[in-house]
């Protein structure tokens, strides 16, 4: 459930799933609940830790805004999950990416070989 998911972004080059373990256990004791995995992807800088519920995501959340979480003397970009993809998903335009069938695009080889549509404004 993305919703039961923090993202983090800005992750230090030597970030182990366990920094981040350490980093949020408190989010979850606190909370009732508790981590169920993390992920850290170094190339990327960045990493998830999976709840087992929402409060403790909210709550890691509202304490970054508060004040920044930090993992090896870099401050780090938390949010939920679903908050993310929705900012990402606006950042774009939302929507069908351009060529997919939901805004009037068409796949290569439609159309009799032409390679899609013909344009209309010739």
């Amino acid at each position: 459930d993305p919703d039961c998911t923090l993202v983090l972004k800005n992750l230090p080059d030597g970030a182990k799933d366990a920094d981040l373990v350490a980093l949020f256990e408190g989010f979850a004791s606190s909370t009732g609940g508790k981590i169920l995995g993390t992920t850290v992807s170094v190339h990327r800088g960045l990493g998830f830790v999976d709840f087992d519920s929402v409060p403790p995501v909210l709550a890691a959340v509202a304490k970054h805004q508060e004040s920044p979480i930090e993992l090896q003397g870099r401050v780090l970009e938390v949010d939920q999950k679903t908050a993310e993809q929705k900012a990402r998903r606006n950042a774009r335009g939302g929507g069908y990416r351009s060529g997919s069938p939901g805004n009037g695009g068409a796949f290569r080889g439609a159309g009799g070989g032409a390679g899609g549509r013909q344009n209309q404004f010739r």
